[in-house]
């Protein structure tokens, strides 16, 4: 028998509470994944009928009858629910811990009921497979049959008990206790509770039910959806596993990588989540080809079967149930730099060490290194994801890459940060200097950019000669590149980069530029960036239902009701999609000062002349009604024609740059004439509201075409006709008539 750290309490609550065998929701059944059905018809059946037998001589405890269903050279597997389990090799073993058995737990084993069981065959190791099921939750449990010569027997029992000892109760387990008999212990039954409830929030889109569904509703919509399900797989399967050998040393020991080492660290942890996630690429079927395959060999037979992976996927997701380890972010913190810190250490000693910072470097450069957007699952993440809608846009990820290229970066190389070399085993200055001057030129500049925004394509697959642009890379001189020289580049980079962060002020580590409708809303002072005082109001803003208490608040207050709702925080944070232009504010890299500017590009097809002005308030408007009253001509130059194709021009640009639906311009005209109003666009704002009312619209666009030299200068307020605030305010300037559709376009579009 072969021993691994087995319990003998284990044993004998198991044998107390039941034989039967869960099936792990979500396993394989039918064909695909290394099984097959019907293959091996004649096996099925055999196999049924020794189930039975097999089943009887335990009632009847006759060791003889019990020991003949099975092969010489059996195995059985007795495993625990941390993962460490007894193998006995050979009928000699098994019959002896049999009689054990039988001799101590004699008088449970007659009444026992077993439970029906599912018929695979392994293709991997050509064996039948019967998967004992739900009845019983105790026990996951499964016999395998081998024909031999035309005789089948029992080839391998696996048994592994699924409870945890009076486990240590964490914060996300501790309401599983709450709601059942409240004594300080997860006993059988709310452990239960907690496994489901986990799988639930990991894998299954559903309403709001428990305390853990309730903390990853990250949008507070009373719905646990597909994203949120996203972000719980990498919460509780990464980021509360780093670190797990000190909560739970015997799973980290037995089933988590590494195996050289006992702490389980940030890699370690995206390791083991990958690996339940994507089961077929970290656990191909087959010989074992690595050591980190090895973890998933459950009978320690060098073969990766689907049955392994069922149960090393059982184990792991029971454990990240239980795992007690404390919370360090949750949905309401800001994931500001202290947030960041705190995350980042993973001992929880109070201080980020080398090698965190390394490993917490890797997260950020990942961050940035994503296609197409993704879940803000860190604090790191969650610290660029704008609009707090729980989700990195392209434009939110190419926003952090400049935080850290054209920020951070420059201070790091400027102030040459100590970061930790793994090549030479030893703390180093930070240096990146191509030019031999001091700072970062802008060539040095788009050297790291490239560097950055190519790695995968660059460097993931193969080594590079000396001849190409990366030829700085090469840090041993050997005139070639090896993967190795890009990969220890990069961690450099990244971690004196996040140790720069560490090293600001906290309120120059925190404020970002304006880069959106919405961060405009949020920039009380106007200077184009966002001081942590502003991010704080627009972040709880942007949480859940509430009374409208801050300046941000009343901005996005678009019914003027004095509440926020889901509904207007959603408009607010379709802002956050929406550009302010470049220019509305940068950062300098060496005092953190902004330029603030009335005007930003509009990046449409007109020349580079045509501007237009940030907004001044965020229209929350999406999918509302809008009416455009009309545009006064100021000039007194502009034909009734043209105004009228302006008017278009502008309705045109609402409908496509808001999502709004326009009124339709007869109806505007019909009341016109009914209540025997002027020309709409010659009203006061008093009786253009008064008229939006009548035409059912929430908000009205009037516009104001002026012109200075010969320059055209169109003016558009949006108002909101229930409170009669101005809710957004622009300007866009063109040469000629020529320009006015381009005027109108870009009037219009950085409202939304």
């Amino acid at each position: 028998m072969e021993k691994r750290s087995f319990s003998l309490s284990t044993l004998f609550s198991a044998v107390l509470l039941g034989a039967a065998g869960l099936m792990v929701v979500g396993s394989c059944a039918g064909t695909g994944s290394g099984y097959g059905r019907g293959g091996e018809p004649e096996i099925e059946q055999q196999a049924r009928e020794i189930y039975l037998e097999w089943q009887e001589y335990r009632k009847s405890m006759d060791i003889d009858g019990y020991m003949a269903l099975f092969w010489d050279d059996a195995v059985k597997v007795f495993g625990a629910p941390e993962g460490d389990a007894d193998i006995f090799r050979g009928k000699a073993d098994i019959r002896e811990n049999m009689e054990f058995v039988f001799d101590r737990f004699g008088d449970f084993m007659p009444g026992h009921i077993y439970p029906p069981a599912e018929y695979r065959f392994d293709e991997v190791n050509r064996v039948g497979e019967l998967l004992l099921t739900l009845e019983d939750p105790y026990y996951k449990q499964a016999l395998r049959f081998e024909e031999r010569n035309g005789v089948v027997k029992i080839v391998e029992h696996w048994t592994f008990y699924r409870f945890y000892w009076e486990p240590e109760i964490g914060e996300l387990a501790a309401w599983a206790d709450e709601e059942g008999n409240q004594d300080g212990i997860l006993n059988e039954e709310e452990q239960l509770e907690l496994f489901m409830a986990t799988y639930r929030v990991l894998y299954e889109p559903h309403e709001v039910e428990n305390f853990l569904d309730e903390f990853f509703d990250w949008d507070y919509d009373g719905f646990v959806d597909e994203l949120e399900n996203d972000i719980a797989r990498r919460v509780i399967l990464r980021n509360r596993f780093r670190r797990i050998d000190r909560f739970m040393p015997i799973i980290a020991r037995h089933r988590l990588p590494p195996h050289d080492r006992d702490e389980v660290n940030m890699h370690d942890a995206n390791w083991t989540e990958a690996a339940v996630t994507w089961a077929e690429d970290f656990f191909p079927h087959g010989p074992i080809e690595d050591e980190y395959h090895a973890l998933g060999d459950m009978n320690a037979d060098g073969l990766i079967s689907p049955l392994d992976y069922e149960f090393y996927q059982d184990i792991i997701l029971r454990a990240a149930a239980v795992n007690p380890a404390p919370v360090l972010y949750r949905r309401e913190m800001p994931a500001f730099i202290d947030d960041i810190y705190h995350w980042c250490d993973q001992d929880f000693n109070g201080e980020v060490s080398d090698d965190e910072l390394g490993q917490a470097g890797f997260e950020l450069f990942d961050t940035v290194g994503w296609t197409g957007g993704g879940p803000a699952w860190t604090p790191i993440a969650r610290f660029f994801d704008r609009n707090r809608d729980s989700e990195l846009s392209e434009s939110e990820i190419e926003w952090a890459f400049f935080f850290i290229s054209d920020f951070l970066l420059p201070k790091a190389v400027e102030e040459g940060v100590v970061v930790w070399n793994w090549d030479s085993n030893s703390k180093t200055r930070f240096k990146f200097d191509m030019d031999g001057e001091s700072g970062l030129s802008e060539s040095e500049r788009e050297a790291l950019r490239s560097f950055v925004r190519d790695f995968d394509l660059e460097f993931e697959d193969e080594d590079k000669a000396d001849n190409t642009e990366w030829r700085w890379l090469d840090s041993n001189g050997d005139d070639f590149i090896e993967m190795w020289e890009a990969d220890l580049f990069r961690d450099m980079l990244f971690a004196a980069a996040l140790r720069t962060w560490f090293l600001l002020p906290e309120e120059e580590a925190n404020r970002i530029v304006v880069r959106t409708a919405l961060d405009a809303t949020a920039d009380a002072d106007g200077n184009g960036l966002l001081s942590m005082q502003e991010r704080t109001e627009l972040i709880a803003a942007l949480t859940k239902e509430h009374e409208a208490a801050s300046t941000f608040d009343r901005e996005i207050d678009s019914n003027s009701d004095g509440l926020i709702s889901m509904e207007e925080i959603s408009r607010a944070r379709d802002t956050g999609y929406i550009s302010a232009g470049d220019a509305s504010g940068r950062r300098n890299s060496d005092g953190f000062e902004a330029r603030s500017t009335a005007q930003a590009d509009w990046r449409g097809t007109g020349s580079s002349s045509e501007q237009v002005a940030i907004k001044v308030k965020a229209v929350s408007t999406w999918g509302s009604n809008l009416a455009v009253l009309g545009v006064r001509d100021l000039t007194e130059t502009i034909a009734p024609p043209q105004s009228s194709l302006m008017i278009s021009f502008l309705e045109n640009a609402f409908v496509n740059f808001g999502n709004v639906s326009v009124v339709d311009r007869q109806n505007l005209e019909k009341i016109m004439q009914e209540y025997q109003y002027q020309n709409s666009a010659l009203v006061s704002e008093e009786t253009a509201v008064e008229i939006g009312k009548l035409s059912g619209a929430d908000a009205i666009a009037i516009g104001n075409l002026s012109r200075l030299s010969d320059i055209y200068y169109l003016h558009i307020k949006v108002i909101n006709v229930k409170s009669g605030k101005i809710i957004g305010s622009s300007i866009s300037e063109g040469s000629s008539e020529k320009d006015f559709l381009k005027m109108c376009n870009g009037a219009v579009q950085p409202l939304f």
